[in-house]
C-alpha cells in the first residue's frame, strides 16, 4: 500500500510538472503568436509607408516634368513670334525697298 501510495504522488507530481512544461509551452506560444501579429501589423504600416512616399515622390517628378513641358512650349512660342516678327520686318523692308525704287 506504501508502494502504491509513493507511485500515486509521483503519478501525481509528473502529471502536475507536464501541465506546468504545457502551460509553459502554450504560453510561449501564445506570445510568439503576438509578436507574429505585431510584426505582421509593422510590416502593413511600413508597406503602407512606402506606397505614400512612392506616390508622393511620382506627383513630384509629374509636377517638375509638366513644368519642364511648358516652360518648353512657352520657348518654343517664343521663338516662332520671333522669327514671324524677323520675317515680316524683312517683308516689310523688302517692300519698302520696292515701293522706293519705283518712285525713283
Amino acid at each position: 500500500a506504501e508502494l502504491d501510495a509513493l507511485a500515486d504522488a509521483q503519478a501525481e507530481g509528473h502529471w502536475a510538472e507536464q501541465q506546468a512544461r504545457s502551460a509553459r509551452f502554450e504560453s510561449m506560444a501564445e506570445r510568439l503568436r503576438s509578436e507574429q501579429r505585431d510584426s505582421e501589423l509593422r510590416l502593413a504600416e511600413l508597406a503602407a509607408e512606402q506606397h505614400a512616399h512612392a506616390e508622393r515622390n511620382l506627383a513630384a517628378v509629374r509636377a517638375a516634368f509638366e513644368s519642364q513641358l511648358r516652360e518648353a512650349r512657352h520657348g518654343h512660342e517664343r521663338q516662332l513670334l520671333l522669327v514671324e516678327a524677323r520675317v515680316h520686318a524683312v517683308v516689310g523692308a523688302k517692300s519698302r525697298r520696292g515701293r522706293e525704287l519705283e518712285a525713283e
